[in-house]
């Protein structure tokens, strides 16, 4: 029973919040290299912590790490954490005992991310994105292959910079957006 008069309460420490490719993200799990966000904008997407099943209720697909159904995956990275994200708009981390937080966090901007832009209907792409006059110009291609040099050679001409590593696509009826990553 809980033996706590009404003046003591259970203080817990604010959730994080952050901007990403036009989401608000509220986590329990602070992530470095995300840009603080205190107001209000876009769609709302929650990071919690949480213990999760060892398999999904219904399953329509298995991977060697994980399985996933129409709008759930799980997936477990060894020594790191387990990963359920949810609809687009949840993702819940069950992080293994002795992991390093810094590898949590890693999988979670990673993968769990990547996996949540594809359940959202957007497109992760390893590239790098300058604005042009009519909408924009994103640069892809092996690691080394000279994606920061050539956005940097265009931003040096007046060109501003949309992303120099990851973009995200949106496509809709109004044509298509790109968030920096």
């Amino acid at each position: 029973t809980d033996q706590r008069s009404e003046g003591d309460r259970v203080s817990f420490p604010p959730p994080n919040t952050y901007c990403w490719a036009g989401l608000r993200i509220v986590s329990e799990i602070a992530l470095p290299g995300l840009m603080a966000c205190a107001h209000q904008i876009g769609t709302s997407v929650s990071i919690r912590r949480a213990r999760l099943p060892e398999t999904l209720s219904s399953v329509t697909a298995v991977f060697p790490e994980g399985q996933c159904n129409e709008n759930e995956l799980l997936f477990n990275i060894p020594d790191a954490a387990r990963y359920l994200i949810r609809s687009g708009s949840e993702i819940l981390v069950d992080q293994a005992a002795n992991s390093n937080l810094g590898d949590v966090v890693a999988y979670l901007l990673g993968t769990a991310f990547g996996v949540l832009c594809h359940q959202r209907g957007t497109y992760p792409l390893h590239g790098s994105a300058i604005d042009i006059v009519d909408g924009c110009v994103a640069f892809v291609g092996d690691s080394g292959a000279g994606k920061s040099t050539m956005v940097a050679a265009l931003a040096s001409r007046g060109h501003q910079v949309i992303s120099d590593d990851l973009c995200v696509f949106e496509v809709s009826e109004q044509g298509v957006r790109v968030w920096p990553g």
